[in-house]
């Protein structure tokens, strides 16, 4: 496998170090909770949101390995670890309350973060996907706590990603779908593809709604951004909202800085209204 494509993203790259190692506050749930997945040590860490909650995941203790395991395959390293825009999207989540009779669809789930939340709070069939082979394995492992389906699905395949969705209503006669995905648009071409792919699933079915978490990857949302059917109007439009983290001190846990995300929502309000009174509007 080459290194060029990792290269080309670049800046990324040097963000999924940076991530890696601040952890977000985040803390190992413990030493036992250590495993080993292709020779790599992972380890479960406890991911806390605003509301109190803390939501175990799975992560590459060192991120080289990450890095190793992405050239070797020839793909991405960027669902080995929690990015910032996935806790703001499950903060999001967290606002929305209780999901019972919302099944959710995450694209791009990376450690699965937005997927176990979303099960947390009640919602029905979750599934949480992605395309990168040890990231799915790290899903999985993450997924044994939870009663959450993994699969693999590339978001550039609008059929695959409709034929998840029809499936779901095969089995699920009613109940409104959620489709989440954070932090997916690190490239303007697979941010056209993440468009492409809601504007096949909303309209087909008026029951499917979605959320959408990015730091602010200019080329990548303005290229996500022109894609999306103009039948959204006013919603188009990333609001701010903060990925507060716990930072650990000599004195203990506080609430420390927040790294700033957008959050888009794509029909919230007309799709939960009737399965959650308490869903917040967006308007």
């Amino acid at each position: 496998a080459s290194l060029s494509p990792l290269l080309m993203r670049g800046g990324v790259l040097l963000s999924f170090a940076l991530v890696a190692k601040r952890r977000l506050g985040m803390r190992v749930a413990s030493p036992s909770a250590a495993r080993t997945l292709d020779d790599v040590e992972v380890v479960q860490v406890e991911v806390p949101l605003r509301d109190g909650r803390e939501v175990r995941i799975y992560e590459v203790r060192d991120h080289d390995d990450a890095l190793d395991l992405a050239i070797g395959e020839d793909t991405d390293p960027f669902g080995a670890i929690c990015w910032p825009s996935a806790v703001g999207l499950a903060n999001a989540l967290v606002d929305i309350g209780d999901l019972q009779g919302v099944d959710v669809l995450e694209i791009g789930a990376g450690t699965g973060l937005c997927s176990f939340v979303a099960k947390d709070l009640g919602a029905g069939e979750v599934t949480a996907t992605d395309i990168a082979p040890f990231t799915l394995k790290l899903l999985r492992a993450g997924a044994e706590a939870y009663d959450v389906d993994v699969q693999r699905l590339d978001v550039r395949d609008v059929d695959a990603v409709l034929d998840v969705a029809r499936r779901r209503r095969r089995r699920r006669e009613k109940g409104p779908l959620l489709v989440v995905s954070s932090d997916l648009l690190y490239e303007p071409d697979l941010a056209r593809a993440l468009a492409t792919a809601l504007n096949a699933l909303l309209r087909e079915d008026k029951t499917v709604a979605a959320l959408v978490a990015d730091p602010g990857r200019a080329k990548g949302r303005r290229a996500f951004l022109d894609a999306l059917d103009d039948a959204y109007g006013a919603d188009l439009q990333f609001r701010t909202a903060a990925a507060t983290r716990q930072v650990t001190t000599n004195g203990g846990s506080r609430l420390g800085a927040a790294d700033t995300v957008g959050i888009l929502r794509l029909r919230l309000n007309e799709v939960l209204a009737g399965s959650n009174n308490n869903a917040p509007s967006y308007k």
